[in-house]
């Protein structure tokens, strides 16, 4: 997969990612370009409907398929040809986020104070939580 990757980060494909649970089920797809990789993490920007959305970072773990087929060229085509990506990579740009542990991205979340949606999708109950990070300590509450 990380070669995979690395291929769709320097051409800057327009993807579809999948993310399954361990048995399989699907539970959510990004649409968008892949910027970074590192062992645990892909960082993407997202894209809804050809508009940017900000960026997104799952576990490669849960990672169950990558498309890159004629439709995801042509939304790519689309995607350039409208000054959208480019516009879309120069704003993921400017966060300057990087991969690293989850509680290394939570402080540059907080440091640069951006908002956060962080999702739990793995229990019967999806949970998310929406807003500005305060404080990084201790792990507490259901997430």
């Amino acid at each position: 997969m990380k070669k995979r990757l690395k291929k769709h980060i320097q051409a800057k494909d327009f993807v579809k990612i999948y993310l399954a649970d361990q048995d399989g089920f699907e539970l959510y797809r990004f649409d968008g370009i892949i910027r970074d990789q590192n062992d645990d993490y892909i960082l993407m920007v997202d894209f809804t409907d050809l508009t940017y959305d900000g960026v997104v970072v799952f576990r490669k773990a849960d990672v169950s398929e990558i498309k890159h087929s004629k439709n995801e060229i042509f939304f790519n085509t689309v995607l350039a040809q409208e000054g959208f990506k480019d516009k879309a990579l120069k704003k993921a740009n400017k966060l300057g986020l990087h991969l690293n542990d989850f509680k290394g991205m939570i402080e540059q979340v907080k440091t640069q104070k951006l908002p956060l949606i962080l999702e739990r999708l793995y229990e019967k109950e999806t949970k998310f939580q929406i807003g500005s990070v305060n404080k990084i300590g201790k792990k507490k509450g259901p997430y």
